[in-house]
């Protein structure tokens, strides 16, 4: 198996991987496409996660709030790298990432997502603060699409984000 260096990982807890054909990574993508993307919320980096738990979807959510569309990134005018520094902006604060608005979600709505697994569609790797809350909150494992590390990371060439015509051409071709 590759060796990838991710900028954070859960001591103990490895990221595991699933392929594009994955029904709960398609849900992950597709709420990344209409609640990070389309909405213009979070356009550059457009992430989507959901909580299963016994096969079913307890909860979804994506990266983003209104914020970049009014006032722009505070981080992109300060230069600050990617993956740092996220207090600095009110967008980019951990609070709009969408780990932790799945769990607020599923707490206002009353939803038990202890034991769950989360999907993560739009990431290669899980920031430090939305992961301890994950765990703080129960879920079993983080699941990543495989090759996210090429995909998602956005100082590769290689890079994906936001092109989801090629992730809907990945399925398709993985399908037939």
């Amino acid at each position: 198996m590759k060796k990838i260096n991710y900028p954070y990982e859960i001591p103990g807890k490895p990221y595991q991987y699933v392929p594009i054909t994955n029904k709960f990574m398609q849900v992950a993508m597709e709420i990344a496409k209409t609640d990070a993307y389309d909405t213009g919320y979070e356009p550059k980096s457009p992430v989507g996660v959901v909580f299963v738990k016994n096969g079913k979807v307890l909860v979804k959510a994506a990266d983003g709030s209104d914020y970049h569309i009014k006032n722009g990134c505070e981080r992109v005018k300060l230069g600050t790298p990617s993956g740092q520094d996220y207090h600095l902006c009110p967008g980019c604060d951990y609070e709009n990432h969408a780990e932790p608005k799945a769990i607020n979600l599923a707490t206002e709505k009353g939803i038990d997502i202890k034991g769950a697994d989360a999907y993560l569609f739009g990431e290669w790797w899980c920031c430090k603060p939305c992961s301890e809350k994950m765990l703080k909150a129960g879920i079993n494992n983080i699941y990543l699409l495989e090759d996210s590390e090429k995909y998602f990371n956005r100082a590769l060439p290689t890079c994906k984000n936001g092109d989801f015509e090629f992730f809907y051409q990945l399925i398709k071709n993985e399908e037939t």
